[in-house]
């Protein structure tokens, strides 16, 4: 709750109080942060937790709340005094009006989304309908609306792990909202890099979500490099044609590839020159990636058996470099044909290796 000094006018003495205080419900004080001027505006709370308050100085301030302290995370200058409270709408933008006569929307961070210049200044806070249109009235006598009623779909996380295990595989999983009436439709794209290489890359469509409704999105598994410390980029981007609202649309996080599996190493933990690894993953539905390295150049073939040891597909046959490979088979067979749930069994053959594993297919 924040003190108006100027609404006490004619008490003795006057309230000069211009803090903003936090207040548990039992009526202690868990913190108050003492503003340029006092306020009208009330607060609001952004999805993150993020407390937003207008002030008569003119600053829009942004307030985390840690229980027994908070911490300013920044504070928006306007060239007015703020009347109005803000408002918050589902993906995290801060609408608020001022009297320097504009009206501003703000990303979470405190920059500028865009602003509205009028002949009057706001004392009154805005509302927002199931499209997404703003409603706000200035002094000038208009009331305005803003906004297009078009779609808007973004995304709220990325789950992976924060520490990955070299050579081993993972799903990538994220998840996208769509933050406006009515069902969308659109692709959500996972990539993958490392100092600017990508090494994994997928896209998904999302059918008819209805409005803000979290949906969870898993891509093809990814498997991790077999090298130890490298930092891994992780970029999840929804992509929707008549989207404006691209602030949202992007999340990036970063994962470490930590030690590289016994399973596939030797004695002093280094891969061999010649192995066939586990595919990942195992059991699969749709799909499983399949990791091989080779010591030198060599003759190559990479075959996939039905559990009667018939011919199912040939994934590699020829000369391939030395150094790892990765091989996806989808689950068909030379003809393209989708094959039956059961135990199929992939080889390699390369000079005088040969090695066969098993694997299951789930349908």
């Amino acid at each position: 709750v924040g003190v108006d000094p100027y609404g006490a006018m004619g008490q003795t003495p006057v309230p000069i109080d211009t803090a903003f205080y936090a207040v548990n419900a039992d009526g202690t004080r868990r913190w108050s942060f003492v503003m340029g001027d006092g306020t009208e505006s009330s607060p609001a709370i952004g999805p993150d937790g993020m407390v937003y308050i207008g002030s008569y100085d003119g600053n829009l301030y942004a307030i985390r709340d840690l229980g027994d302290d908070y911490i300013l995370e920044w504070a928006f200058p306007t060239g007015g005094a703020i009347d109005a409270s803000p408002t918050v709408d589902g993906n995290g933008t801060i609408y608020i009006g001022s009297r320097d006569s504009t009206f501003y929307a703000l990303n979470p961070d405190g920059t500028v989304r865009w602003s509205y210049k009028t002949d009057g200044g706001f004392e009154g806070s805005a509302t927002i309908d199931e499209n997404g249109i703003l409603y706000v009235g200035s002094f000038d006598g208009k009331m305005y609306a803003f906004g297009t009623g078009g779609p808007d779909i973004g995304v709220d996380a990325v789950v992976l792990p924060d520490e990955v295990t070299a050579g081993l595989g993972y799903v990538p999983k994220a998840t996208v909202q769509n933050y406006r009436a009515g069902l969308e439709s659109f692709d959500v794209a996972c990539l993958i890099d490392t100092s600017g290489v990508a090494v994994y890359g997928d896209t998904v469509t999302v059918g008819n979500l209805e409005e803000i409704t979290p949906y969870e999105v898993s891509f093809e598994p990814w498997l991790v490099l077999s090298d130890t410390g490298v930092v891994y980029n992780i970029t999840v981007v929804a992509m929707h044609e008549s989207d404006e609202n691209i602030y949202n649309d992007t999340l990036i996080t970063v994962t470490r590839a930590a030690f590289d599996p016994i399973a596939d190493s030797g004695d002093d933990g280094t891969l061999p020159p010649v192995f066939l690894g586990q595919c990942y993953p195992n059991p699969f539905n749709p799909s499983t990636t399949i990791r091989f390295g080779l010591s030198e150049r060599a003759y190559a073939r990479l075959r996939i058996y039905d559990a009667s040891g018939r011919l199912v597909r040939t994934l590699v046959d020829g000369l391939l470099g030395d150094g790892e490979h990765f091989e996806r088979w989808n689950g068909t067979d030379s003809e393209g044909r989708t094959v039956a749930s059961g135990v199929y069994f992939y080889r390699l053959e390369a000079g005088s290796f040969t090695e066969t594993k098993k694997m299951v297919l789930l349908r």
